[in-house]
């Protein structure tokens, strides 16, 4: 009885545990750049920035690399967030798309969700179908 409520226990039954492999569905993409700054060299400090901010608050170091869309399923509906285009579930301009290595997840920044102020949509790398990096990010 409690096994249909909760699950046995045991090999079958178990998820597999810690990261997934990004790999499969991690490609490279067009240039970098960040929406509404002209130079580059801006475009990489204001990144820098939003990284440090939202380190501690996020309890773990933000990484390098910057993407330029994901994919991804949340509580069943799909959804693609791409850097320069609105995002659907926050209807703001995505300015950047990191990651965070240590937890597993993708950060979505808009101008109010963590590029600027706030906090990031927060994207586990579980829900991730496809990620596109920056060639050069």
């Amino acid at each position: 009885m409690f096994g249909k409520l909760f699950g046995k226990k045991g090999a079958a039954g178990q998820t597999p545990v810690g990261p997934p492999d990004l790999s499969r569905v991690t490609e490279t993409g067009g240039a970098f750049f960040v929406p509404g700054v002209d130079d580059a060299e801006t475009a990489r400090a204001r990144l820098t920035e939003a990284r440090e901010r939202l380190a501690r608050p996020l309890k773990a170091a933000v990484g390098a690399p910057a993407y330029a869309a994901l994919e991804y399923t949340h509580e069943q509906d799909s959804y693609r967030s791409a850097v320069g285009a609105l995002d659907p579930r926050l209807n703001e301009t995505v300015r950047a798309i990191l990651r965070q290595d240590a937890k597993y997840r993708f950060l979505i920044l808009t101008d109010r969700h963590g590029f600027d102020a706030g906090l990031p949509l927060i994207v586990s790398d579980r829900e991730v179908t496809r990620a596109v990096a920056f060639k050069d990010g």
